[in-house]
Order: C-alpha cells, then sequence, then structure tokens
C-alpha cells in the first residue's frame, strides 16, 4: 500500500524548483509575499537574498493549492505543509525538509557539470534565453576519460523551448529566443494542471498525472541556466530524479527511526536505496509464437502480444512500487521490456521483492510454461555510488546481476520435470482442445465471435481481444477488481476495462489505487495530450478509408482472387475506420498497369523491417565522460530514444500502409508493403541522424524480409531477425536480399535504381538481362574472394569471365536501336560494369528492387 506521507514527500521533490518554472514564465508573486517569505525560504550571502526560486515555489504552491489533493497539502502524521517541504529545499530547519535537499544534491551535484574551458559562463541577465543542450551530440563511447570544451559556442543542437510533441523532441541548430516562451509554456502548464481530472478522486492516481503533465511541459526547460554550468538536464529529469530520492530516503529512515536526525540523514556511506532492475526474457518468441490457426486474426493477435508485453512490464514495476509502498515517479527507466526502480533498502522493500518475484515466476510459469520470463533483480546502492566516478561500476553491478537472473529463467527446483496436471486440462468436448493461436495451452473457451468456430485458451482470447480493443478505445482503467475485460488477470491480480475517450466522464474511480491511462497518437505539431497519463504503446495503425472504396483500391485490394466467394469476403472486411489486414497491405505494393487500367504487375509480398541502434549499452555506460555521468542523464537518454521510435515514428508513419508491430525502446519493428518498406527505411534512418545531431557514433542497423501474407508468422521474426544479424556485422548498415550494405552504399543506389529502371521502362535492356546482371554481380563477389586466395581451381576460374560475359549479355539483351548506338552500348556496358566492380552482389539490392516491380517480375 502506497501512503499518503511518502506520496507527499514524492511530490514535493517533483515541485521543490517548479519555482525555476514560475520565475522565467514571469508568475506573479505580490510584494507583501515577498517582504513575509523570503526569510522564511530564501538563504543570504553578503547581506542578500539568493536561490530566488524557492520563493516563487512557495507562491505558486500558494496560489494554486486548490489545484493540488487536499491530503496531500497536509498531514498529520508528517505535520508540515507541503509548500514548506518543496520551497525550503535551499534552507531546511527540519529532518523532513532536510531529505529533499539531499534528496536535490544527490540528483544535482552529478547533473549540472561546470564547464572545463575558462570562459566566464552564462551571465544572469541571460538566464531565460538559456536553451537545452541535447545529450546526443556530444556522446562517445570510444573514449569515457576525454575531456571536453564545454562552453556554450561549442553545442550546436538545443531544443525549443516548448512542451513535448512529436516535432519539439527534435533538437535544432537554430532554437529560437522569445520573450514570450517561458509565458506561454507556464500558462499552458497551469491550464492542465487545473484540468485534471483524478484531484478529487483519487489522489495517488492524480500523482501519476501530475508527473506526465510535468513531463510534457518540463522536458525542455534546462534546470540550470547561469553561470558555468552545461544546461543539457531538464527541470523534469532532475526534479523527477529529486522525488524518487525523496521518497526512498523518508522511508529508509522511517524504517529504521532515524526520520528526525539531521546528522543520519546526511550520512552518504550507509545502503539507503536499492536499485531494481526487471527485465522481460523471450519477448520475440512470445510475439511470434504460433499454432495451425495463427493467420487468423493475424494483425490483430501480434498487435495484443505486443501490447501485453508492454502491459506487463508497466505492471511488474507497478506491482513492486505497490508493495514496497512508493510512488510511480519511482520508476526511473521504463522501455523495451525493462524497468528500473529507485526504492529504498529497507525490510520491507526486500520482502516485497521477494514475493512479487514469486509471484510473477508462478503466473508466468502457469501462462506460459517457462517460454517467457520476467527477471527481478536488484542491487543495494549507496548515496556515494551516485557519484559519476563511480557510476560506471554500478552500471556494471546492476547488469551483472541481471545476466545472472537471466541464466535461471526456469526454477528446476519449484517447476522442472512434467508440468502438472496439463494432460487432464484438455476439454474434448471443444471444437480445438489444443489452442490453434498458441499450439502450447489448451483451449478453454468456444469464442464464436473471435474465432467464427474455433476455440482457443482464455490467454489468446485475452490477447485478440487487447489486438480489438486498442483500434477503438483510448482509455484503459486498471485496477486490482475482479470486475474487468480479462479472462486471465496480469500476474492474477490485474484486471483492465476499455473504454472510448467520450466515456470518460462517466467513469468514477473506486479503487484508491487503480490506473487510468490514455492510448493516442498526437498530431505532428500538436503537444502531447495532458488530461491524463498518455501510453505510447500501440503504435500507428493503417486503417480502411473513404478512398479504399475506390475503384482502383478494390481492383488492388482483390487482384489475383478468383473465387467470387472469397471475393465478397474480402469486400466485407473493407469498414471505414477498421485496420487493414496483412493482405491488404501486401496488395498495396502492386503497380497500376497504365496500359491496361483494372490490372496490376509486380509481387504482392509484406516487407518486414526490424532495426535497433548500434552499440547502445557502451553508449549509456561510456557515451558520456565520466565525470559527466548521472542517473538522471542515463535516464533522460533513455526517454529520449524511446520518443524517438514510440512517439515519433508513429505519427510519421500517418497516413501509410505500414504497421507498427512495436517501437520502443531501442527497437522497431514494421510490416508494410515491401517496396514501401524498403524506401522508407532510408526515411527512417534520415530522421534518426537529425534527432540524434548527426553524431557519426550513434548509429542504426536495420534487416528486411520479404514475405507472403499468409507465411507462418514465424518467419517474419527469423528472417528479419537473420536480416538484422548480417546487418549488424558492420553497424551502420541496411541488410535487403541477404546482402548488408552501408547506409551511404545504400543511398548510392537510388540513382542506380533510377537508370536501370529507366532503362527497362524504355525497353532499351529486358528482363533476362537483369537476371543476367544479377549472376554477374555473384560471380564478380566470388572473383574478389578467389584473388585473395592462395589457390584456384579450374571451376572457380569462370567467375574471372564476367567481363566478357557483361558485354556479350548486354548485346543480345538489349534493343536493335541501341545496338545500332555504339554510344549508348558504351554506356550500359561501362555502367554496369563500374557498378559490379564496385558493389558486387550486394547490386542485387537494386536488380531485385526492379525485378520485383516489373511485369511478370
Amino acid at each position: 500500500m502506497i501512503s499518503k506521507n511518502v506520496c507527499i514527500m514524492a511530490l514535493a521533490g517533483l515541485l521543490h524548483d517548479i519555482g525555476k518554472f514560475a520565475d522565467r514564465g514571469d508568475f506573479f508573486v505580490s510584494p507583501e509575499f515577498k517582504r513575509r517569505h523570503q526569510g522564511l525560504y530564501q538563504p543570504t550571502k553578503k547581506g542578500n537574498f539568493t536561490h530566488k526560486h524557492a520563493l516563487y515555489t512557495a507562491a505558486f504552491i500558494e496560489e494554486l493549492e486548490s489545484c493540488f489533493p487536499k491530503d496531500f497539502l497536509q498531514s498529520q502524521e508528517i505535520q508540515e505543509p507541503l509548500i514548506n517541504l518543496a520551497a525550503s529545499h535551499h534552507k531546511p530547519e527540519t529532518p523532513l525538509q532536510k531529505i529533499i535537499t539531499v534528496a536535490d544534491r544527490l540528483s544535482s551535484g552529478f547533473d549540472r557539470n561546470e564547464f572545463e574551458s575558462p570562459h566566464k559562463g552564462i551571465p544572469y541577465r541571460d538566464y531565460k534565453k538559456t536553451r537545452m543542450i541535447s545529450l546526443f551530440e556530444k556522446l562517445n563511447f570510444e573514449n569515457p576519460d576525454r575531456t571536453e570544451d564545454g562552453s556554450p559556442d561549442a553545442y550546436n543542437y538545443k531544443y525549443q523551448l516548448q512542451a513535448l510533441s512529436p516535432k519539439s523532441i527534435f533538437p535544432t541548430k537554430d532554437a529560437s529566443y522569445s520573450k514570450q516562451d517561458y509565458e506561454i509554456l507556464l500558462e499552458s502548464f497551469i491550464k492542465a494542471l487545473k484540468s485534471l481530472r483524478q484531484r478529487e478522486l483519487n489522489s495517488i492516481c492524480w500523482l501519476e498525472d501530475f508527473e506526465y503533465i510535468l513531463m510534457v511541459f518540463a522536458s525542455h526547460i534546462p534546470s540550470a541556466t547561469v553561470g558555468k554550468i552545461i544546461a543539457d538536464v531538464s527541470l523534469f529529469d532532475h526534479s523527477k530524479m529529486t522525488a524518487a530520492l525523496s521518497a526512498a530516503l523518508y522511508l529508509y529512515h522511517l524504517e529504521k527511526g532515524s526520520l528526525h536526525d539531521f546528522d543520519a540523514i546526511e550520512v552518504e556511506d550507509e545502503k539507503k536505496f536499492l536499485l531494481i532492475h526487471t527485465d522481460f526474457y523471450g519477448i520475440q518468441q512470445f510475439i511470434f509464437s504460433e499454432g495451425g490457426a495463427t493467420h487468423r486474426n493475424l494483425a490483430k493477435l501480434l498487435r495484443g502480444r505486443s501490447f501485453a508485453v508492454s502491459l506487463m512490464t508497466e505492471l511488474v514495476a507497478d506491482m513492486l512500487c505497490r508493495k514496497i509502498g512508493i510512488p510511480s515517479v519511482s520508476i526511473i527507466l521504463n522501455a523495451a521490456g525493462k524497468s528500473t526502480i529507485f526504492a529504498p533498502n529497507t525490510e520491507e522493500s526486500r520482502k516485497a521483492i521477494v514475493e512479487v518475484e514469486e509471484k510473477v515466476r508462478h503466473w508466468m510459469h502457469e501462462q506460459f510454461y517457462g517460454e517467457v520470463y520476467i527477471g527481478i533483480s536488484h542491487i543495494p546502492v549507496t548515496p556515494n555510488d551516485l557519484l559519476s566516478k563511480n557510476l560506471p561500476a554500478l552500471w556494471d553491478r546492476l547488469a551483472s546481476q541481471s545476466e545472472l537472473y537471466k541464466t535461471i529463467r526456469v526454477d528446476f527446483d519449484a517447476f522442472g520435470g512434467v508440468i502438472s496436471g496439463y494432460l487432464d486440462s484438455f476439454r474434448n468436448d471443444l471444437s480445438h482442445p489444443l489452442c490453434p493461436l498458441c499450439g502450447k495451452r489448451p483451449s478453454s473457451i468456444e469464442d464464436e465471435k473471435t474465432m467464427k468456430g474455433f476455440s482457443l485458451c482464455a490467454l489468446c482470447r485475452d490477447h485478440i481481444m487487447f489486438g480489438s480493443k486498442l483500434t477503438k478505445s483510448s482509455i484503459v482503467h486498471i485496477s486490482l477488481s475482479e470486475k474487468g475485460d480479462l479472462k486471465v488477470p496480469v500476474f492474477g491480480v490485474y484486471q483492465l476495462q476499455f473504454y472510448p475517450e467520450d466515456d470518460f466522464s462517466s467513469i468514477e474511480s473506486v479503487e484508491k489505487e487503480s490506473r487510468y491511462w490514455k492510448f493516442c497518437l498526437p498530431k505532428s505539431n500538436n503537444p502531447l495530450p495532458t488530461d491524463m497519463v498518455c501510453k505510447f504503446l500501440m503504435g500507428y495503425i493503417p486503417r480502411y478509408s473513404e478512398e479504399d472504396e475506390s475503384e482502383e483500391s478494390l481492383n488492388r485490394f482483390l487482384y489475383g482472387t478468383k473465387s467470387s466467394k472469397k471475393k465478397e469476403e474480402l469486400f466485407d472486411i473493407i469498414q471505414e475506420g477498421a485496420p487493414r489486414t496483412f493482405g491488404h497491405i501486401a496488395n498495396a505494393s502492386l503497380i497500376p498497369d497504365k496500359e491496361n487500367p483494372g490490372k496490376f504487375y509486380g509481387k504482392e509480398f509484406l516487407g518486414v523491417l526490424k532495426a535497433d541502434i548500434d552499440n547502445l549499452g557502451l553508449l549509456f555506460a561510456c557515451g558520456l565522460p565520466v565525470k559527466y555521468q548521472s542517473l538522471s542523464k542515463t535516464a533522460t537518454l533513455s526517454r529520449q530514444l524511446n520518443a524517438f521510435f514510440s512517439i515519433h515514428i508513429p505519427v510519421a508513419l500517418e497516413g501509410s500502409n505500414i504497421y507498427t508491430l512495436f517501437a520502443g525502446g531501442d527497437d522497431l519493428f514494421l510490416i508494410g508493403p515491401w517496396n514501401k518498406i524498403i524506401e522508407y527505411s532510408r526515411d527512417i534512418r534520415k530522421r534518426f541522424q537529425q534527432y540524434v545531431c548527426e553524431n557519426e557514433n550513434i548509429t542504426l542497423s536495420a534487416g528486411i524480409s520479404l514475405h507472403k501474407a499468409n507465411e507462418p508468422v514465424s518467419r517474419f521474426f527469423t528472417l528479419s531477425e537473420t536480416a538484422l544479424t548480417e546487418a549488424k556485422k558492420e553497424k551502420n548498415s541496411i541488410s535487403v536480399f541477404s546482402e548488408a550494405v552501408s547506409w551511404d552504399v545504400f543511398d548510392d543506389f537510388v540513382f542506380i535504381h533510377k537508370k536501370i529502371s529507366n532503362w527497362v521502362d524504355s525497353k532499351i535492356i529486358n528482363t533476362a538481362m537483369l537476371f543476367r546482371l544479377i549472376e554477374f554481380s555473384e560471380m564478380a563477389d566470388k572473383e574478389e574472394r578467389l584473388l585473395e586466395g592462395k589457390g584456384i581451381t579450374i571451376q572457380e576460374m569462370q567467375n574471372l569471365k564476367w567481363r566478357a560475359l557483361l558485354h556479350y549479355s548486354v548485346m543480345r539483351n538489349i534493343s536493335q536501336k541501341m545496338v545500332e548506338d555504339e554510344d549508348a552500348r558504351k554506356e550500359i556496358i561501362t555502367s554496369c560494369t563500374r557498378w559490379i566492380e564496385s558493389y558486387k552482389s550486394a547490386l542485387k539490392i537494386v536488380l531485385y528492387q526492379i525485378l520485383y516491380n516489373q511485369r511478370g517480375g
């Protein structure tokens, strides 16, 4: 159970620097308020009051106290008002105020790094002009002990002072300045604060909402803006870390009985904290597992499973927080199946971890038979461990502990041997005793609506339900009640109810610790929604529109279907707003035949793209110089990378036929028309380069595989993973058609593709010539390997003839007009020779693209 007191301490941590936002936004503080409160909240230096933001923090809370839950403003147990806890951090007079001070110091001590170059720093008069620097610009894992020029002029990329949106998350070289920037942002923040719906219904849920809106409006506000500092940490990240530390320190000293001891609160060599890490193992095996009928409802099932992974990751962290008694702000990292939590090192915490781990382990084994597993590891941490020089060792300790849990996925003492009661759980009265979707669990439900006569297990039914609800609902209520939409409550305790957004007004919180989350995709230039916590877990889903009912769209969709009954079934699928099927998406790769209206050509394949960031572990561990590292900077990097994949990419896909299976953390998995996926991969890489400030040390690799829409789903994962593995051998590469090339070479192929396509469209060369070029490119590849060896067999010497064969083939496979045009003929031979010599078998990437887009290709 999360106590009101620990929430107050966390909220004080979130609010302690809100005065910086208020001050820069010209929040009105009356002369009378200043006269009465300066001595209370502001320290003095040489007879002058300093740290003006502390006064503004107090003024902000007092002026807007009606916007906060009443039970957070004052607690009988704490006996200190929220305003004093938050605003007294530079002049603490009580032990509880001292906790906020220590948390602030631990958070800011390793964040506000001084410039190493002898410049004068940022003058006070410019504190509103300072814009937040991007951490990506200087990230470099090759030399963690380096010394960098930290002067403001050394940084080119900064963030616009705007609320978070799919566009504003990009740093820019021309971050503009306006005197009204802070005022506009503050006005929007206060408006969002006043509109939070859970203030009177559910104060703990309100705290999560408040943390979220602070992220939306304060993620681009630099925490420190004056003096010899590097303004690369946001007010939000600094405040969130302070809140997590405050909650942990409060509970630690509460258990130790030292809550009223100033000196004990400042001790830095005690193991006061626990750093908890959760990791979801076997994600992709789970998402792409299949039974005999997996192709039925395939898109819905994959969408539901992907959501289930994100949901379980969120809820295992939530369960840990509930059991320990800390709020959600203590979850400092949460993306891509992993979460990291800052907790107090108390007996209660250690018991809670064991209890949650045992509950999760049994539930996962019961549902997944050891196929997937969520590991929970933890290490004790002292305040001294949080110093920059000690952080690499801290992360190594946490990683080692996590790896240990990875090797013991199944507890053989508890779960070894035959699964008890497995065979007895089958029901022969069902149409399919074994679930046709997973092929593992016994069926328990005869669901006519979902599977049209197929029985299935309760868990797959829930995943199908997820996939369906996510396209129709925008709000989910997560509770511990028995009432909900799930047949199998997550971890045996969490129920979900889905609601359309326009139904939210009728919802009332009954449970103290229930959660409400919104799912949506914001518009490119619009800030993220702020009426409640928004979770970006669903990605972009192509949907049918009025255009799909046009004659050309219908002809393309039904192309190749001969049965009238099948055509009728497919036609009935097209309903405005419904998700497009994989079959429809595959057919979108067909090209209209201008010479024969109603006809199409090319291959109707799905393209599956899998991508992730190269050397991510090194970037997090060594990307920043050791003296600049901090927990909050790691959290910032994680949050910002996750935002690119989970917020920007799905919005950038809007209007396309490309389906986001999952996008978050550093992973991306897209499904779309094969030719569009290949084209869009270049755009993704270009956007990513812009996002990371054109830093050559931060690179992305991708693999693309091609599939028929009715292929086994496991092949989607296997072949795309193989392609990505090939690309990552060299890093900063892409693999298509079993050939891996650098992104620069892939960009070079654009010109070659256009040139050869023009030859084919103009009937200068024929399809046979394309196949011959593929053969010659493979011969050139073998030639290179042979010339590097010590011996060549007579048979292998055939590969040295490709140039002569190229000349001969050009004469046989080009138009008669080109045969007579010697200059044009020479251009073809010269160009093809140069391309094959330069790219060898990788040229097949271009040639197969052209072939698959041709008539009869």
